[in-house]
């Protein structure tokens, strides 16, 4: 059988500049390990237990059988191991590893050594050897050989069965966000497994994965959409591109056959466009760069006509028109005193949907029309007020409780962005809640992806580790667009509809304990 040594990873580049070495406290400090912490080939037999729990089978990239096994008396233990005790994890959802970051991470590895430790599970081989597996850490792992540090700091978990595994690995690796294409992979490849594995159909497996991971069925069909994109394009786009971008550009060459499309050729022009990232925070290809250039380039190869061209073009000015008018919408103010703008766009659009646009374009024009009625109609309604929170002398901020308490949330990502969100309108100066929906867009531009029914979902479970935290959820009714966030909905346009605002408050038992700590500084 082939011997497991560091040569397996021989295709791991060097991110790091020639020369670059580990700083000598950290070799001293490798050197200062606890030997009982240390693990080799010899002892890691001897400290498995007696008879350890067997997982699932799982075959490596090269073909070898190993099996997952439990090593309970490993576990919750920080442990160091030599390079050469680890294999690859054959379904390892990152595949892109950014230069500039790993050269970051190599700097601060370098200088303060391995902070963080790898996760691992242990895997029996046909010759009884026992390796680690890797679950997380394969950025770390990567530079720890490029600098040639002697042993990984590592914690070993239990998983039983190669989805979990391949689950787990992706839920860990969230610290450093993963591709929108890695995203799409994963999925594709979990609900492939549960299809060929279990005997599901897709929308089954769709809602199993969307129950294990917290993401909204919606989501995950979104990211598979994504699979229409090309590896070699792939490549060219590397973390250059996100969500939206590559919905544009699923958008725009889906309804075309595969022969007509270069999608290699696409993906040069749009990254070659200067400004392709101009305004972007993230140095992001921005979604109007995509449909200008796919546009163009499909047109130039007869691969849609002017007609369609035109058609798209329209389109996207009243979507634009839409999305700019619902977000004046949710600041009001700013049409007050500037009504006189209104009825000349209505009268425009009217003017267009009589017959000169397209005539694929009537509907939506009607909708933007309706909607900027809806509009006038609201802009001179008073806001509404909410009572302001009780806040007691001595009780600190509501966001400096939950980042002292956020434990109580048992490390689940998603709540603790959305207890964010909650407590920062808390401490607002005008302590306005949020919807579920507008929990959603701030996650949003913050680039964490979710959806209504999962933010919706998980408010309810957020209720008993906020009472932990001395918090109580504060639900008003507030009247609200419909969830489409559009001026554009099916045949309701400018409907509004009551739904329930979300902010945190004091718990009776946090408000009796800040007062009784202000009567013992009193006395």
């Amino acid at each position: 059988m082939k011997s497991l040594e560091v040569k397996d990873f021989d295709d791991i580049p060097n991110y790091l500049a020639r020369g670059t070495k580990p700083e000598s406290k950290v070799l001293t400090a490798q050197k200062n390990i606890s030997p009982d912490n240390i693990l080799t080939a010899i002892t890691l037999k001897d400290r498995l237990g007696k008879e350890p729990e067997l997982g699932e089978e799982i075959a490596l990239p090269d073909g070898t059988k190993v099996r997952l096994i439990r090593a309970e008396p490993l576990e919750d233990k920080t442990l160091y191991a030599t390079p050469k005790l680890f294999v690859r994890q054959p379904r390892q959802p990152r595949s892109y590893f950014d230069q500039d970051k790993m050269r970051e991470l190599g700097a601060t590895i370098s200088t303060h050594g391995q902070c963080d430790p790898v996760h691992v599970v242990p895997v029996l081989f046909p010759d009884k050897s026992v390796r680690f597996m890797l679950i997380d850490g394969e950025r770390r792992f990567r530079i720890i050989l490029n600098l040639d540090i002697p042993y990984v700091k590592f914690l070993v978990e239990w998983v039983k069965n190669e989805d979990e595994l391949h689950e787990r690995s992706f839920m860990l690796n969230l610290k450093e966000p993963h591709t929108v294409f890695e995203i799409s992979d994963f999925y594709a490849s979990a609900i492939d497994s549960r299809m060929r594995r279990k005997g599901m159909n897709e929308g089954n497996a769709v809602a199993d994965l969307s129950k294990s991971i917290g993401k909204g069925p919606g989501h995950i069909n979104t990211y598979l959409r994504y699979q229409l994109i090309e590896p070699e394009a792939r490549e060219i786009f590397g973390n250059k591109i996100g969500a939206g971008s590559v919905q544009a550009l699923v958008d725009e060459i889906g309804k075309i056959p595969a022969g007509n499309v270069n999608q290699v050729e696409l993906a040069r022009k749009i990254m070659e466009s200067p400004f392709a990232t101009r305004g972007t925070s993230a140095g992001q290809v921005t979604t109007a760069i995509v449909r200008k250039v796919v546009r163009d380039s499909l047109y130039k190869t007869g691969a849609i006509s002017r007609k369609d061209k035109e058609e798209r073009d329209a389109r996207d000015g009243l979507t634009k028109l839409n999305s700019a008018l619902y977000q004046s919408l949710q600041a009001i103010d700013w049409l007050d005193g500037h009504q006189k703008l209104v009825q000349p766009m209505i009268k425009q659009l009217q003017q267009r949907s009589a017959g000169k646009a397209p005539d694929i374009l009537h509907e939506d024009i009607r909708d933007v029309v309706d909607g900027l009625r809806a509009w006038v109609t609201q802009v001179l309604k008073p806001a509404m007020k909410f009572p302001p929170l009780e806040i007691p002398d001595g009780a600190p901020r509501f966001s400096d409780r939950l980042e002292n308490r956020k434990k109580q949330l048992s490390g689940n990502v998603l709540r603790e962005k959305m207890a964010r969100v909650l407590v920062f309108a808390s401490d607002s100066e005008d302590q306005t809640p949020v919807t579920a929906q507008e929990i959603v867009q701030i996650l949003s531009e913050r680039g964490f992806m979710t959806d209504t029914n999962t933010v919706a979902s998980n408010l309810l479970k957020m209720e008993e580790p906020f009472l932990q935290m001395g918090f109580e959820m504060d639900i008003h009714e507030v009247t609200r667009r419909s969830q489409e966030g559009s001026f554009r909905t099916n045949r309701g346009r400018g409907d509004r509809a009551n739904v329930n605002a979300y902010r945190v408050r004091w718990s009776e038992g946090a408000l009796a304990g800040f007062k009784i700590d202000v009567r013992l500084k009193r006395n």
